[in-house]
């Protein structure tokens, strides 16, 4: 993961109307409760799991810089939860990033913070966005394991996310209804 200073995004892709996610029938709304039976937790591992594994394969496919931090994002990236420091998710993060800063991921390398990231955001501890650069492409995990997408050019990206899902039966691609994906 290397540091970076200055690079070119466009925050105005957060405020598009015209949106795309990725959703299953199978969802958790802000993770699993603390007294969560090992059952659950299974199921949502499984889920965050199959999640992390998507955005490596287009991390891989799109052959594109991914930029993480603080100023990619549609609010702070870390929650402030008065317990937060409790959970060894969040202490993992906090020991990779500093929410201060910016950073591009080295692909394949950097494949565990990946890992990090969709935990931490499926279960609401962070709000950290994945931005490919060259494709101007936002991938918003959210507390309702899903990915929204933001894009100004979806016609050239869309196939290829078909493509890749082609791998992923319990995913789909959906247009966003302004409502939550997964209740769609």
């Amino acid at each position: 993961m290397n540091l970076i200073k200055q690079f070119t995004f466009d925050d105005n892709l957060y405020e598009l109307k015209n949106i795309f996610c990725i959703t299953s029938k199978d969802f958790f709304e802000g993770g699993f409760d603390i007294n969560a039976t090992l059952e659950e937790k299974h199921r949502f591992y499984k889920i965050a799991l199959e999640y992390s594994r998507l955005l490596k394969e287009m991390a891989i496919k799109f052959e594109d810089n991914i930029i993480i931090g603080k100023d990619i994002s549609e609010k702070y990236i870390f929650e402030e939860w008065s317990d937060l420091k409790k959970y060894d998710a969040f202490n993992n993060i906090c020991n990779t990033i500093n929410k201060k800063q910016t950073y591009m991921l080295d692909i394949p390398k950097d494949f565990d913070i990946i890992d990090y990231i969709i935990e931490c955001d499926f279960r609401y501890f962070t709000n950290i966005d994945f931005y490919f650069e060259k494709m101007n492409l936002i991938v918003q995990p959210t507390c309702h394991t899903e990915f929204f997408l933001f894009s100004d050019d979806y016609s050239s990206i869309i196939s290829s996310i078909k493509e890749i899902l082609q791998n992923f039966p319990s995913l789909e691609l959906k247009e966003y209804d302004n409502s939550f994906c997964s209740s769609s």
